[in-house]
């Protein structure tokens, strides 16, 4: 509203200005009354502003709720029979035997000082239309302190020949059962038997 009032204050000021002489000084008496009566209107430029509240002390900008971290892969039970790549696996569905030493009374082997050796049952069937063996896969036994132990490939000679585990060249639709051989600590508790088998993925149960 004020800002028309100078704008039509100016206008007039201007017209009288135009004016004859005699009628000049009505026009621009009338613009100025006109303009000072529209300055008093006008708001000032500090009004209608008002100042972003301030931030609360100890108050933080609101921020997007964090992703929800990725859930790791699940342990199976023993017993469960997990599918990797063209073959059903089976861990855990017999007893973990503990011995300190693989063999008979005339050939045997003595695990090292502080380790025992760990007998994990495993069966594995070939679902795949070809005979196909199990080379390039990965068997680890870890503890619940994180401590991960290898095959024994060569202490396997020591088991009762029923109890080997025969991984080469399993035809189709055939079944192998027996025993992996592991050294682990005497005190390992908790064991998980993970399988890794490159673009298969990785398996594993939670064999006690």
């Amino acid at each position: 509203m004020g800002g028309l009032l100078v704008l039509a204050g100016l206008g007039l000021i201007i017209f009288g200005l135009t004016r004859k002489r005699g009628q000049k000084w009505k026009g621009v008496l009338g613009g100025v009354l006109v303009l000072v009566v529209g300055a008093a209107l006008s708001p000032s430029p500090e009004q209608g502003t008002q100042p972003a509240p301030a931030a609360q002390i100890g108050e933080s900008p609101a921020q997007a709720p964090a992703s929800q971290p990725s859930k790791a892969s699940s342990t199976a039970e023993p017993g469960t029979t997990l599918r990797v790549g063209i073959w059903d696996i089976t861990a855990g569905h017999a007893e973990i035997k503990r011995l300190k030493v693989l063999g008979n009374e005339y050939v045997n082997t003595r695990a090292d000082d502080g380790f025992v050796y760990a007998l994990v049952p495993v069966s594995v069937t070939n679902v795949s239309n070809k005979t196909d063996s199990l080379l390039f896969v990965t068997w680890v036994l870890q503890d619940s302190q994180g401590r991960e132990y290898e095959v024994e490939t060569l202490s396997d000679m020591y088991l009762p020949e029923g109890a080997r585990l025969d991984l080469v060249d399993v035809p189709p639709g055939a079944t192998r059962s027996g025993y992996l051989v592991y050294q682990v600590a005497e005190n390992a508790s908790g064991l998980v038997l993970i399988v890794r088998a490159g673009l298969s993925g990785e398996k594993s149960w939670q064999l006690e």
